[in-house]
This record gives C-alpha cells, sequence and structure tokens, in this order.
C-alpha cells in the first residue's frame, strides 16, 4: 500500500511500478531458470576501432560460448560469454577476437525471469523482471514489450486488478518465444 523511502517520507499508491526490483524482493517471488547455454560469465570492454568499419556486428562462436565485435564510430564493442569451468578470465580476454584497449569488466551472467511480474500492485519492468543472454540484444525491445503490455492493460479497478493475470501470462509467452530464438542460435 505504501512505499517508505530512506529520507523517512512514505508514499501511497494504487499501482507501483518496480524498476530495480527493490520492492518485489520485499514482496518475495519466484524466478525461474531462463539459462539456455551454459554461460556464466560475461566479459565486457572496448577495441579500437576497426578500419575499415564493417557493417554489422560480428558474433562467433568458441569453444566455451561466444564472442562479438560491435564496430561504433569511436572504438569497438567487445563482449564474450563463456561457461567458467571450462575458460578462465584471461584466456576469455584471448577469446575476444581484437585487443583489449584498458580493463575489461567481468559479470556473472545469471539469465532468469520472474514468474509473476505482475504481484498484487506492483508491477516490476526491466532488468529485475528478467535477464536474457546478450546474444540476442534483446533488451531494449524487452523493456519496451513491457511497457507497452502495462499501458495497455492499466488498471481500471485498484481494488481488483485483474489484468495482473493477463500480464503475466502474456510476458511469459514473450519469454517463451525469446528462449526458443536463444536455443536456435545454439543448435
Amino acid at each position: 500500500s505504501a512505499v517508505t523511502l530512506s529520507s523517512g517520507k512514505r508514499i501511497e499508491a494504487d499501482l507501483f511500478v518496480d524498476t530495480l526490483g527493490d520492492i518485489r524482493a520485499a514482496l518475495g517471488g519466484e524466478r525461474e531458470d531462463a539459462a539456455v547455454s551454459g554461460c556464466d560469465r560475461l566479459l565486457t570492454g572496448s577495441a579500437p576501432a576497426l578500419n575499415p568499419m564493417p557493417l554489422y556486428s560480428r558474433v562467433t562462436t568458441h569453444r566455451a560460448g561466444w564472442s562479438a565485435l560491435t564496430p561504433l564510430q569511436d572504438r569497438t564493442g567487445v563482449v564474450v560469454a563463456y561457461d567458467s569451468a571450462q575458460v578462465s578470465d584471461d584466456e576469455a580476454i584471448q577469446l575476444a577476437g581484437a585487443p583489449l584497449t584498458g580493463a575489461p569488466a567481468f559479470t556473472a551472467l545469471k539469465p532468469f525471469r520472474l514468474a509473476t511480474p505482475w504481484q498484487g500492485n506492483v508491477v516490476v519492468i526491466g532488468e529485475a523482471a528478467g535477464v536474457v543472454e546478450p546474444l540476442g540484444g534483446f533488451d531494449l525491445h524487452r523493456l519496451q514489450i513491457a511497457c507497452t503490455h502495462l499501458v495497455s492493460l492499466w488498471p481500471v479497478d485498484a481494488a481488483a486488478m485483474p489484468e495482473g493475470g493477463i500480464y503475466n501470462e502474456e510476458l511469459a509467452n514473450y519469454h517463451a518465444r525469446l528462449s526458443d530464438f536463444d536455443v536456435a542460435q545454439y543448435s
């Protein structure tokens, strides 16, 4: 019914949209594994700009996952997804496909999705609602789909909110299609 900010201010609302997952964490909720590969670690970094600049990103597979080089105007974006049981962080740098400028960032890769992103009067969107493997580049599309579904299903009655069930079902179907697309890339 309300959120208390760190300043102590209490905010009441009929509906809360949670982009960080903080409210949802307090409510609990089931997280479903959404992994489609054995990749559990991600290297991100930059390399010098490619010359001539290619028209498209280049994605290649390696023995423990995949690497992507994305041409940008001033540099090349580098992503390496890999299974840390097969490849160390130092070996991942060698799999980047281009010499890195600066130290890369290493993060855990744990794809998941919330079983019910709309629970009660809280709707979770963005990375707090789920993370997929970045191979497909779906982050912005997933956010757009969540926002458009939320707007189209905006609750009419704050006391009931049956729209939540429809929203959860639609997003579950969308994530299933994304998962199918991701799996096809590993087939």
